[in-house]
């Protein structure tokens, strides 16, 4: 499936969970939300991707979480979530313990044999009514290399080259998965008074940044309503600003979810000639200089929240 150049996802919209959305203001009940309910980026063979229902039980859960995000605030406090991949892991561990209908069974179980670690399974939580669920969990943000129209998985790149979409996939479908059934895991599940989960699923979060101004192609195996941003080089930002007023640079963890300008205090909103100069003096001091997000920031009912949002790299990606 092809796709022009000006094709964007706002970063809220999520079917019609958007309306409800809307209503959490709490900017880690948001991201909670997100982390539960936004699309999953790809597949993987032979496994379901994680799926909710927004029904009113749950609704009112988030209502009550809104209200008083306290419990929330301290999970995360005690636990080690500096990564953007352990936050969002802390989030759904969150859930699991406290939403009525699960149970954390456990989270990042390791499998260890001959004292040597043969991998890990992320969640083991039971429902109600379905029973005891394997969820492997990850959140990824791929670009499509300039070279490439996009159409293989092997196309997109983690910002630091260090990640493609199809070995992610591949450690999915030929690692991950099938390592439940390794007889050190089953032993491991004993010996902890484990259930054998009856299913496995897949949560595998984030965005797709297809090149600016670029036409692509998306991967057979990447869902078609995944979120998408653009990415570019940081000598192209003053033509990105021109002509908008309402930008915000944005650091982990806000990465997850829509920001409207309430949610982050601590980033100002800039003008265009504001967040060119922030792109540029990033660029030319950071010792690193690893990619920027920049959002697009629209006026909304009295407040801004997130239109678009772009990935900024240095000249040099991805040779770099």
């Amino acid at each position: 499936m092809k796709y022009g150049a000006i094709y964007t996802t706002y970063g809220l919209v999520f079917g019609p969970m958007n309306a409800f959305a809307s209503q959490l203001t709490d900017r880690r009940v948001r991201q909670l939300f997100w982390c539960l309910f936004s699309p999953q980026l790809a597949q993987v063979n032979n496994t379901a991707s994680f799926s909710l229902t927004l029904n009113p039980d749950l609704e009112h859960w988030f209502l009550a979480l809104e209200q008083d995000s306290q419990p929330l605030y301290r999970y995360l406090e005690q636990r080690n979530h500096r990564l953007l991949g352990s936050y969002f892991e802390c989030l759904w561990q969150f859930f699991f313990e406290f939403n009525p209908d699960w149970q954390l069974l456990a989270h990042n179980v390791q499998v260890i044999e001959n004292k040597r670690t043969l991998g890990e399974l992320d969640i083991l939580a039971s429902h109600q009514q379905t029973g005891a669920t394997h969820l492997e969990l990850a959140v990824k943000f791929y670009l499509q290399h300039p070279l490439h129209d996009g159409s293989l998985s092997r196309h997109w790149l983690g910002p630091q080259c260090r990640d493609r979409l199809d070995i992610k996939l591949g450690r999915l479908n030929d690692k991950q998965f099938p390592f439940l059934r390794h007889p050190a895991a089953m032993n491991t599940l004993m010996e902890r008074q484990l259930p054998v989960p009856n299913q496995q699923n897949l949560a595998l979060k984030g965005y797709l940044f297809h090149q600016w101004k670029n036409p692509f192609t998306l991967p057979l195996e990447v869902n078609k309503q995944c979120l998408m941003g653009q990415w570019l080089h940081q000598s192209n930002i003053k033509q990105l600003v021109k002509g908008h007023e309402k930008w915000l640079v944005i650091e982990k963890p806000q990465w997850l979810g829509a920001v409207i300008s309430s949610s982050a205090p601590q980033n100002p909103l800039l003008s265009a000639s504001q967040a060119a100069s922030t792109v540029q003096q990033h660029f030319l001091q950071s010792l690193h200089r690893h990619a920027l997000m920049l959002v697009k920031m629209q006026n909304k009912n009295g407040g801004f929240i997130e239109s678009e949002r772009f990935l900024i790299v240095k000249d040099d990606w991805p040779s770099s």
